[in-house]
């Protein structure tokens, strides 16, 4: 029986850590997090937020909530065959938290209408600026 070529190098490629790349992902990171924040506390400074439930209703509501949702999609990922359902999902996604962020900061209907053309540009002309600002 004769051995494998196969190095042990060949199996274990030996990965550089680039700083700058770091650097960047980082800041990135840090910008996401500072605008999620920021978003969050307008948000809530709105006067539909500043009245609160009950929390044993609104603690019952969400796990009912949660365990539905959480059925349905257990039930589409095991029947449902191909990328499609994912797509949609992901397109919703990317809509309902890039709404939120721009209508934070400009008016609803300028809000709504950049989220939807980033969905329609991160689907149809798929770069990395766009793919990583969709996910920003």
């Amino acid at each position: 029986m004769s051995q494998s070529k196969v190095s042990s190098k060949s199996l274990n490629p030996r990965t550089e850590f680039n700083l700058g790349m770091f650097a960047l992902g980082s800041g990135m990171f840090m910008v996401a997090q500072v605008i999620g924040i920021l978003v969050g506390f307008l948000n809530l400074k709105l006067p539909e937020f500043a009245v609160t439930a009950p929390v044993s209703e609104s603690i019952f509501g969400f796990l009912i909530a949660f365990l539905i949702a959480t059925t349905v999609l257990i039930v589409l990922i095991k029947f449902v065959k191909g990328s499609w359902l994912f797509r949609i999902m992901l397109a919703a996604l990317i809509f309902l938290g890039s709404e939120m962020v721009f209508s934070t900061f400009l008016p609803a209907w300028l809000g709504i209408a950049l989220a939807l053309i980033l969905v329609g540009l991160r689907f149809l002309w798929p770069t990395i600026v766009l793919q990583n600002f969709s996910k920003f």
